[in-house]
């Protein structure tokens, strides 16, 4: 999971009148007073889920996107009230956003209107990449805020959800998965990297039928070596409450 923050400038259509602008990572004073600014938010969702097909799915390229430019619309019921919508966005084998489709609209035109272009116009990803150590396609989920954040923030309070399935229903490695048997000890992966997470699909019997890296090292080979180790990886399944073996997934994180 991932957040692609910006504030944007606000262009007012010369049939309407003259508005505020709000320009990227400039603070404009709201009606009750308080400093501001525009911004917009990105969540991926469903990317934790193991896909059988992908080794790493599409990573949001925050060096390459260009999420800060643009118009911000107005918000219709002022700026208390954040807009919220949900995006379709193929994402091709460059990186680089081949569609967008409009899943679930904010009920709000302006920025049902705004969403998509600007998303094809400004986002990049690195690539997914297949089994055959090829780079591919992929289709994100996104829901897309938009919202006036006070300034300053206090940073936000991180709430833990416990997870619905008892610790005793997880699938369990037979043996601690750490770097060196994953991969991420050898000399071809990057000082930068300090680790790696995502998602594996453990069968009923303990065999892993799919890995899928979201956090990953953005090498190629090196990521298709650390799901490669990953699918032989010995496990105890999940069990239902019965006692009998389901399949489920496994979430993942090694460090260096």
């Amino acid at each position: 999971m991932r957040w692609g923050v910006i504030a944007l400038a606000l262009i007012a259509p010369a049939t309407a009148p003259a508005q505020e602008m709000r320009t990227f990572d400039r603070p404009f004073i709201a009606p009750d007073g308080s400093r501001r600014v525009a911004q917009i938010g990105t969540l991926d969702e469903g990317i934790l889920d193991p896909h059988p097909a992908l080794v790493r799915r599409a990573d949001y390229d925050s060096l390459n996107s260009t999420m800060d430019t643009g118009a911000f619309p107005v918000p219709a019921r002022g700026d208390e009230e954040p807009v919220e919508l949900r995006v379709v966005v193929d994402i091709d084998a460059a990186g680089r956003p081949a569609a967008c489709s409009m899943l679930r609209p904010s009920g709000q035109p302006a920025f049902d209107a705004h969403a998509c272009p600007h998303l094809m116009q400004h986002l990049r990803h690195t690539p997914a990449l297949d089994w055959q150590g090829k780079r591919t396609t992929d289709r994100l989920t996104m829901r897309v805020s938009y919202y006036f954040m006070v300034i300053p923030v206090a940073p936000p309070l991180v709430r833990i959800v416990p997870s619905a399935i008892s610790r005793e229903s997880r699938p369990v490695p037979v043996r601690p998965i750490d770097a060196a048997g994953a991969g991420l000890t050898g000399s071809d992966v990057p000082g930068r990297v300090t680790g790696v997470s995502g998602g594996l699909r453990v069968e009923a019997d303990g065999r892993v039928s799919a890995c899928t890296l979201v956090g990953a090292t953005r090498v190629d080979t090196v990521d298709l070596r650390i799901c490669q180790r990953l699918r032989d990886w010995p496990f105890a399944p999940a069990v239902d409450r019965a006692g009998r073996p389901i399949a489920a997934r496994y979430s993942f994180r090694v460090t260096r």
